[in-house]
């Protein structure tokens, strides 16, 4: 294996920690967007459903990118 490509034992847990710290989050908002949409109210479904549609467009659509990456 290159040099280049191994990695410390530190660094891979310090990643693995970072990772699961970020699910945690992420699973709590998404508990927390499931109980304002249980709420029904129609404003904060609409909010909701918004926010999500903008942030994948900026986020995690193609649209934004200057440089494509093919596989």
């Amino acid at each position: 294996m290159p040099g280049w490509l191994k990695l410390s034992t530190s660094s891979v847990v310090t990643a693995g920690l970072l990772q699961t710290l970020m699910y945690a989050i992420r699973v709590a908002l998404a508990y927390l967007l499931m109980l304002a949409v249980m709420s029904f109210n129609i404003g904060v479904l609409v909010a909701a459903v918004g926010g999500y549609s903008v942030g994948f467009l900026v986020f995690g659509s193609q649209v934004f990118r200057k440089f494509r990456i093919e596989p």
